[in-house]
């Protein structure tokens, strides 16, 4: 009872140092506090994350009844950064300082950066293999909750929001998650991208291209390989 009143997971961890006999009896809502409703980002790290914190006993899993899945990750603008930019600096009425430009420029090549490393989790069809082991690993999931990134969200483990923070106009919620971020889409064949956007804004796919994927398939094929019965349930 007292334990279920902190209100930070970190005084129940130290809860538990007291003693044994304390240990014992709130370990069942530690780990239901630290791993019961997690948030899990379409990256590798975030996914290593969840694994590392099931592993710790072999019922963890069992503590976990909803999860959330974000559907947008790390993705490079249709039109380009400069395009991106611009788009917002119109919208939003911003005025660019030297300083201002040197940080989006730093903050774009940060995004490339992250994408060549990792782009090929998601474009590749490893986030619909992880995500199949995750839930495998859940036999008490009831609900999938699926969303987008909510404004001025970032998918963590890049260091360009925290370069975003010392633009001069900067807000908690400033709008740029349409520069960085999006659904993903690639060939389940091929496994990598091969449609594109032309000039005009229209879709058009390499020759030879196979079958489309995107957030919304690699989430069936994973609910379907991994055999959980849980609820999706799409928060707007």
């Amino acid at each position: 009872m007292i334990a279920s009143n902190l209100a930070k997971d970190s005084d129940i961890g130290e809860a538990r140092l007291t003693c044994k006999a304390i240990s014992e009896a709130i370990s069942p809502l530690f780990r239901k506090r630290i791993i019961g409703d997690r948030t899990v980002y379409p990256t590798h790290a975030s996914f290593q994350e969840f694994f590392t914190l099931l592993n710790l006993t072999d019922a963890m899993g069992s503590y976990v009844h909803k999860i959330t899945l974000v559907t947008e990750g790390l993705k490079e603008h249709e039109y380009g950064y400069n395009w991106g930019w611009e788009n917002l600096q119109n919208l939003e009425d911003l005025y660019f300082t030297s300083q201002d430009l040197d940080i989006i420029n730093s903050t774009n090549q940060l995004h490339a950066n992250e994408i060549n490393l990792n782009g090929a989790f998601v474009n590749g069809g490893g986030y619909r293999t992880t995500l199949g082991l995750l839930l495998a690993r859940l036999p008490r999931l009831q609900v999938i909750q699926v969303r987008k990134l909510r404004s001025g969200e970032h998918v963590p483990g890049w260091a360009g929001p925290e370069l975003l923070k010392h633009l001069s106009f900067f807000q908690e919620d400033l709008k740029v998650n349409d520069i960085y971020y999006g659904n993903w889409k690639y060939d389940e064949t091929h496994l990598r991208v091969t449609c594109h956007i032309d000039e005009f804004g229209d879709e058009y796919l390499e020759p030879g291209a196979g079958p489309q994927a995107t957030f919304s398939e690699d989430l069936q094929a994973a609910v379907a390989t991994s055999g959980t019965n849980a609820e999706i349930i799409e928060i707007v």
